[in-house]
């Protein structure tokens, strides 16, 4: 089956304030990753939502003034920023009982650029990579990846029950997992060093395999 060529970056398409595509593929994406920074730190469901719209509008009108650089500032980074200033100002905004949850002390210390939000991003672009290209694949190929990397399943033991070799249990993991990373890099270019094996949640499991 042909492999659909990688097309320019997302981040790159957002400058585009007519390409609606562009932006209903990210807030697809971002959205997750905003509602999981809100609710580990106890925001309420309707808090969280606000702060989804907030941070979204607030990229649509900045956007165009992100130099898109790997080499000195990813744009996960600019994005953390954004969500923590969105998050401090709701914060003041509203008195505590209705707030964020959050202390003062808290708020004051905020830090984004730490492992779980990076996992956030990874894990949320790498669950709408994988809905992208599920038809690409047949369906022995999609589940010779998800047994073996997904499950962590031995090799041995998906191919026996495949019906197929174990090279081409290799195979076919290696083509969804190069193509997975080829749609996820849509997003990010210069993060290549994705890692597979705990990325995407069994939730998808349910939809997918």
């Amino acid at each position: 089956m042909p492999t659909p060529d990688t097309r320019p970056s997302i981040l790159l398409r957002l400058r585009d304030p007519q390409d609606r595509e562009a932006w209903q593929q990210f807030a697809s994406v971002y959205r997750g990753v905003i509602y999981r920074v809100a609710a580990r730190y106890g925001m309420q469901d309707a808090d969280a939502a606000d702060l989804e719209q907030e941070v979204l509008i607030r990229i649509s009108r900045s956007i165009e003034r992100f130099e898109h650089d790997p080499a000195h500032a990813k744009f996960r980074t600019w994005l953390g920023q954004v969500i923590r200033s969105a998050i401090v100002d709701q914060h003041r905004k509203r008195p505590r009982e209705q707030g964020t949850g959050l202390t003062e002390s808290e708020v004051h210390h905020l830090e984004w650029l730490d492992e779980a939000y990076e996992e956030d991003c990874r894990s949320e672009i790498l669950r709408w990579a994988s809905r992208r290209i599920r038809g690409e694949f047949t369906e022995s190929s999609w589940q010779a990846f998800w047994k073996t990397t997904i499950d962590q399943r031995p090799v041995t033991e998906v191919a026996k029950e495949l019906g197929k070799s174990i090279g081409a249990i290799y195979t076919s993991r290696s083509r969804v997992i190069r193509r997975l990373r080829e749609v996820a890099q849509e997003f990010d270019s210069s993060d290549n060093g994705f890692t597979l094996s705990n990325e995407i949640t069994p939730v998808e499991k349910s939809d997918d395999a």
